[in-house]
């Protein structure tokens, strides 16, 4: 009988295992995965805040400017100027009190609508274009008038010639229209050579001898 001998026992191999790093409570090597998810969203996180932070600045910035522009226009108004120091000094525009005046302008024409003769003289009833004329303007008129006719003792100045067709009327005939026409037409009149009476517009300046 045939002795056998003694088999060995294969020893069985098992694979030998990496060894791990602990780190922060998460492990290397191949498990990655999780500690990158954490890295991208702290990244993530930071580029908000970032992005937060920016915003706000720019928001701050436009606010800024929004209420230097507004004090800019105030004080663009009620005319204040502010000085580096801090202090302000109004300023005003001079106020024009000067009155507006008539410039006036000579009579440089005339026509004789009607003349009437006496003892006494010529009562002439003349008609000169409308003008911006002024009281001093009627009064040269009617001293030329008195000095270049030696036969005038009276005249009546109109600018319109209805108007004067209308006082030459009979009293009785002149209607209502007819006085109010020839009060705004009937400028000056001349009375005994010697007085300067002011009619209608100018009637306010009243009457004045001639030469006082």
């Amino acid at each position: 009988m045939r002795n056998s001998a003694p088999t060995k026992a294969k020893a069985l191999k098992t694979p030998a295992t990496r060894p791990t790093i602990e780190r922060q409570g998460y492990t290397t090597g191949r498990v990655v995965e999780p500690e990158r998810r954490v890295l991208r969203c702290l990244g993530m996180k930071r580029h908000r805040i970032l992005v937060l932070g920016v915003a706000l600045v720019l928001a701050l910035t436009a606010c800024n400017n929004s209420d230097e522009a507004e004090l800019t226009t105030t004080s663009t108004i009620v005319g204040q100027t502010t000085t580096p120091g801090g202090d302000t000094s109004s300023s005003s525009s001079p106020t024009d009190s000067s009155s507006t005046t008539l410039a006036g302008q000579p009579v440089t024409s005339s026509e004789i609508v009607s003349r009437e003769s006496s003892d006494d003289g010529e009562t002439l009833y003349i008609l000169i274009p409308p003008g911006a004329y002024t009281d001093v303007d009627l009064e040269n008129f009617v001293g030329d008038l008195v000095e270049n006719d030696e036969n005038v003792q009276n005249a009546e100045i109109f600018d319109d010639e209805a108007a004067l067709t209308a006082f030459l009327l009979d009293p009785d005939e002149q209607t209502a229209a007819d006085l109010v026409l020839i009060d705004e037409h009937h400028l000056v009149s001349l009375i005994d050579r010697s007085t300067i009476r002011f009619q209608g517009p100018f009637a306010e300046y009243g009457e004045y001898s001639i030469g006082s």
